[in-house]
């Protein structure tokens, strides 16, 4: 249990399917579809993890504020802030998006 104003950290060591190797893995695990061969594939995998961390946090009526996260390898680690703020759970949905990119692009 934190407190508000906890440092929470997140390893995901599951590249494979954040990196869009198993797409259909990281839709059942984190509610997100990677975009394959991705030139910006660990900042896309931070991105799906730091918005399932704050989709888990606003259940509990908390959000998250990200401090330092890092893609690396097979890897991405993630540390928030997180935050008794139950008026910011109702912002979330505001604050989540979706990248598009032409299959025609490199």
């Amino acid at each position: 249990s934190l407190v508000s104003g906890g440092l929470l950290a997140v390893t995901c060591t599951d590249m494979a399917a954040l990196g869009g190797s198993h797409p259909e893995t990281c839709y059942g695990r984190y509610s997100s579809m990677p975009i394959q061969r991705a030139e910006y594939l660990q900042e896309l995998a931070v991105r799906i993890l730091l918005k399932d961390v704050a989709c888990a946090a606003a259940r509990y009526g908390r959000t998250i504020k990200p401090i330092l996260s890092v893609g690396m390898n097979f890897y991405v680690r993630c540390f928030v802030e997180i935050r008794d703020d139950k008026r910011g759970v109702n912002d979330l949905s505001l604050n989540i998006g979706t990248v598009y990119q032409s299959t025609q692009c490199p």
